[in-house]
C-alpha cells in the first residue's frame, strides 16, 4: 500500500540463470489511494500495460486509466496513459481489464453505462512503438444485442494478433439470469466484428 490505502504497485520480475528475480517494483504517480494500480497487467515482449481501474482523470473519481511502460532498458519507462477520452464517466472503471499483444491493445471498463447501467465497454488501440510513439484509438465495443442493467462486459479482456475475446460475466441468456457470455471478435479492416457469442451453459 506504501503511504495510502490500496493505492497499487505492480513488481517485475526477469528471469535469470532459470531463476526469476525482482527486477523493479513500479508505482503510480498519484499517492490517491485506492486508485487500484496493477488491479490488471498484461506484458508482450518489453512492453508492460497496467490497468488503474479506479483512478481519477480530469475530477472524474473510478473513471480508470491505463499506462503502458517500456522494459528494454535498465529500468521502467513509463511511454503512454490511455483513458477512454472524450468518453469518458466517473466510475466506468476502465482498466479493470487489459491485454497487449504488440502493437494491439484492448482495454475494458465493465462499469461503463452506454444505454443501460454498467452496461460495460471494451476499447481498441493501435500502437505504433518507433519513435515517437503513436497512438490510434480503434473503436469501443459493447454487447451487440440483448443488453441490460449490469452485464459488465469488459470485465475480462484478451487479446492475440487479429483476435479478441471480451467477457460480460452478468449476462443474461434468455431466462438463465447472470448466465454471462464471452464475445470473440475478430478484426476486419479498422474494426472489430463479433464472430462468434459463447455462452455459459446450465
Amino acid at each position: 500500500n506504501f503511504s495510502c490505502n490500496r493505492t497499487g504497485a505492480v513488481v517485475v520480475y526477469k528471469k535469470m540463470d532459470d531463476v526469476w528475480t525482482q527486477w523493479a517494483i513500479i508505482k503510480p504517480d498519484s499517492t490517491i489511494g485506492n486508485a487500484r494500480f496493477g488491479h490488471s497487467v498484461s506484458l508482450s515482449g518489453s512492453t508492460l500495460l497496467i490497468g488503474i481501474p479506479q483512478s481519477t482523470v480530469t475530477g472524474l473519481a473510478n473513471a480508470g486509466s491505463a499506462e503502458l511502460y517500456d522494459l528494454s532498458g535498465g529500468a521502467p519507462v513509463k511511454i503512454y496513459t490511455f483513458t477512454a477520452g472524450a468518453d469518458k464517466a466517473a466510475n466506468d472503471r476502465f482498466g479493470w481489464s487489459v491485454s497487449i499483444d504488440g502493437p494491439r491493445i484492448v482495454i475494458g471498463a465493465p462499469n461503463k453505462d452506454i444505454a443501460f447501467s454498467n452496461q460495460g465497454a471494451a476499447y481498441m488501440f493501435d500502437l505504433n512503438l518507433t519513435f515517437p510513439l503513436t497512438v490510434s484509438s480503434r473503436g469501443r465495443l459493447s454487447m451487440p444485442s440483448g443488453a441490460k442493467d449490469n452485464d459488465l462486459f469488459g470485465s475480462s479482456v484478451s487479446i492475440a494478433k487479429n483476435f479478441v475475446l471480451v467477457g460480460a460475466p452478468k449476462f443474461d441468456k434468455e431466462a438463465l439470469t447472470d448466465n454471462g457470455a464471452a464475445l470473440f471478435y475478430e478484426r476486419s479492416g479498422n474494426s472489430w466484428v463479433v464472430d462468434t457469442i459463447f455462452y455459459g451453459q446450465f
